[in-house]
């Protein structure tokens, strides 16, 4: 048995970390950790998730009440194959959990990353479909005034079977009219568009289309520009130039990092009716007459954590030994994480009787130091997280201050 829900009765008043038997801890940030489970309780009873665990201590002081409120208040509205969708969220003294898809090929960026590493590319039908994939998630978002504002390999996770999920709504923002701006300078820098750098700037849509446009970039040379909005090695490339598919996409990539707001494709839409998607009829994606298929996928093996499960991963889920020796957070800092829930209750802390008697479980659980199979696939993501990708990804901030958030993924 796993550590969540070994131990004691599930709660029947509402649903919470009992709910849940834990199978390994598969990422870290800054924020806290990610960890695989399969849920114990009807109804689906056996599924697969993912529990994004956050510390309320980093949320306190690095101020960002506001990052996990808007996440959770935005995935209660999104609900999409394309999506890494939410399901529950509840929280004890100490941490919010955040229940989630669990997606098993990894994000995106390990994939460049391993792509580069092995010397190889994409193929155009790869690239195509990843393309494809992703303008449909941002088209539901835009449809819904929501601007995700850090598109990048990191935040897009591949499912085993090769379709994408867009995660990470952490410095989304939700437009309040088709027709309004945002003014917040928000994301990772390689990836924003010319006029969020700007003082005084607004942006909207299109703003977005240019993120998605270095996206695109990155999946054609498996690097980012050497200069941040540098595309001259795009705009010179000759190779492009003598295939008809790829001298279309060279062009439809082009049309999307264009300096100026005004120049680029003004929609999604827009973008979705160029040449190199033929006669696709966009409202027919995920049907068996869509004509763009999944071609790419994921060595799932070479994003697999050891399968077996660490005393101090199991044990960190709720908050090890050294729990009782934290301070507690003061009522005043409580009540900035009130209304943190989403179907359930906000859940009681566990006495300490309780929470030693899962510690200890843990303990004798691993106590022989024999491995427990698991056979959970995971991602490492994005920011802090711990992999073996070779290079570090660029990092988001929110107004000027860093974010070290925790993206999901599995």
């Amino acid at each position: 048995m796993g550590a969540c829900g070994s131990k004691g009765k599930i709660n029947t008043g509402e649903v919470d970390y009992s709910h849940f038997e834990q199978q390994r801890c598969i990422g870290r940030g800054g924020f806290g950790k990610v960890h695989a489970v399969t849920k114990l309780s009807d109804p689906r009873k056996g599924e697969y998730f993912a529990i994004k665990t956050l510390e309320k201590d980093q949320i306190i002081q690095t101020n960002t009440y506001a990052e996990v409120h808007r996440e959770l208040n935005l995935l209660k509205n999104l609900n999409h194959q394309v999506i890494c969708n939410g399901h529950y969220a509840f929280q004890d003294a100490r941490h919010l959990y955040l229940v989630m898809d669990l997606v098993m090929g990894g994000d995106m960026r390990v994939h460049i990353n391993a792509e580069r590493k092995a010397k190889e590319n994409f193929a155009y039908n790869d690239i195509l479909y990843f393309t494809s994939h992703l303008l449909v998630a941002l088209n539901f978002c835009h449809d819904r005034n929501i601007l995700h504002r850090d598109i990048k390999p990191d935040n897009i996770l591949i499912c085993d079977g090769g379709n994408l999920k867009l995660t990470d709504f952490g410095i989304s923002h939700k437009l309040k009219a088709k027709d309004a701006f945002c003014t917040m300078s928000s994301g990772t820098l390689e990836y924003m568009a010319p006029e969020i750098r700007k003082a005084g700037h607004n942006h909207t849509y299109p703003s977005e289309v240019y993120s998605f446009g270095v996206y695109l970039y990155e999946l054609m040379y498996l690097n980012l520009p050497k200069a941040t909005g540098d595309f001259s090695k795009l705009e010179a490339d000759a190779k492009m130039e003598a295939d008809p598919q790829m001298k279309a996409l060279k062009a439809f990539t082009l049309k999307c990092v264009e300096p100026l707001p005004e120049d680029r494709f003004q929609t999604i839409f827009d973008a979705q009716k160029h040449e190199i998607f033929g006669d696709a009829d966009f409202t027919q994606f995920g049907k068996e007459n869509f004509p763009i298929k999944p071609t790419y996928k994921p060595d799932v093996d070479r994003v697999n954590v050891q399968d077996h499960a660490k005393q101090e991963d199991l044990m960190a889920a709720f908050g090890g030994e050294d729990e009782e020796t934290k301070p507690q957070i003061e009522d005043k800092f409580q009540q900035r994480f009130s209304g943190y829930g989403w179907n359930n209750v906000l859940r009681r802390e566990l006495s300490r009787s309780a929470r030693s008697s899962i510690v200890q479980g843990i303990k004798s659980l691993t106590s022989s130091g024999k491995s427990r199979k698991t056979g959970i696939n995971y991602t490492p993501e994005s920011d802090n997280i711990k992999t073996n990708c070779p290079n570090e990804a660029p990092r988001s901030f929110r107004e000027g201050r860093r974010k070290s958030h925790l993206g999901l993924q599995a």
